[in-house]
């Protein structure tokens, strides 16, 4: 073989070019990514803002992070985005980690600027979200991982949830606007000279997002009762915004739904006369709880 390679080498001489296609082809923008909505650790605005903040976070493989260049949002069905549970609907905003809002194309379409990170926090904000109905929220919504290199978007169909539970706060007016501990406070009424007439009233405001009952409980079933002699009672009348209850039981009263503004609800005590009690310190203990559906 070795001969004959040499007779041919020897004999011709052979200059080839040989053209070989390229496929030019940029390399593509893959890998995972998932969003995240941390809904337990929203963050209320001021009272008067009444908003809520509910902070979020897309996370991405290094190599996406790489090559990503933003994120667009838009709502699946179109339109505005908005939160949804039943009939009720609430809208809301897409902002940055500095909470700037993200920009709007005019097609209720957002961009969110990736910069090369793994890790883009960004905030979910309700500008009503403190007066919310209860309900479980949802809102679907298309995501589009536009490439740096103009690779084919990577698409994503996303659903943020935000479960809204009932509340009911309160406040008395000596309190000015704190409200009320969850776990509660005392308050002393003094109804005074007992051998005579005597009206007290202690206003409670309330605030809720739901229908609210509250139940009124008597130690005494509805009587002063001599701090030294349980024998000795005088009856009293409780009134909850203007009507009459029998303390002898529980009471509990539904005491109405609206939502996103302080509902002021009066709680009245007045006595008989008593001129042949026997003198001393009478009380009742009165255990009022409020909640909210």
């Amino acid at each position: 073989m070795k001969n004959i390679i040499r007779y041919f080498t020897g004999v011709v001489s052979l200059a080839a070019v040989f053209t070989l296609p390229v496929l030019s082809a940029e390399p593509g923008c893959n890998g995972n990514w998932q969003v995240m909505l941390h809904s337990d650790s929203a963050v209320e605005a001021s009272r008067q803002a009444n908003g809520v903040w509910i902070p979020a976070t897309i996370s991405l493989d290094r190599q996406l992070a790489a090559c990503g260049k933003g994120i667009t949002f838009r709502q699946a069905a179109g339109g505005p985005l908005q939160l949804t549970a039943g009939v009720s609907s609430q809208a809301y905003e897409l902002a940055n980690g500095s909470r700037q809002k993200l920009k709007n194309n005019g097609k209720d379409q957002y961009w969110m600027p990736l910069y090369g990170k793994q890790q883009v926090d960004f905030w979910l904000y309700l500008p009503r979200g403190q007066h919310m109905l209860p309900g479980l929220y949802q809102s679907i919504v298309d995501m589009q991982l536009m490439a740096a290199n103009n690779a084919k978007p990577l698409q994503k169909v996303h659903t943020f949830s935000y479960l809204v539970k009932p509340y009911v706060r309160a406040r008395l007016n000596k309190n000015g606007d704190n409200w009320l501990p969850s776990s509660g406070t005392s308050v002393l009424l003094d109804l005074g000279d007992l051998t005579r007439a005597n009206s007290v009233e202690l206003p409670v405001y309330l605030e809720s997002n739901g229908f609210v009952t509250m139940s009124v409980k008597s130690e005494h079933k509805g009587n002063l009762m001599l701090m030294n002699d349980a024998q000795q009672q005088i009856p009293y009348n409780f009134k909850l915004t203007g009507r009459s209850y029998s303390l002898q039981d529980e009471a509990i009263v539904d005491i109405g739904h609206q939502v996103g503004q302080q509902q002021r609800v009066e709680l009245s005590f007045h006595n008989q006369p008593a001129p042949f009690a026997r003198a001393g310190v009478y009380q009742d203990i009165i255990t009022i709880s409020m909640w909210a559906r």
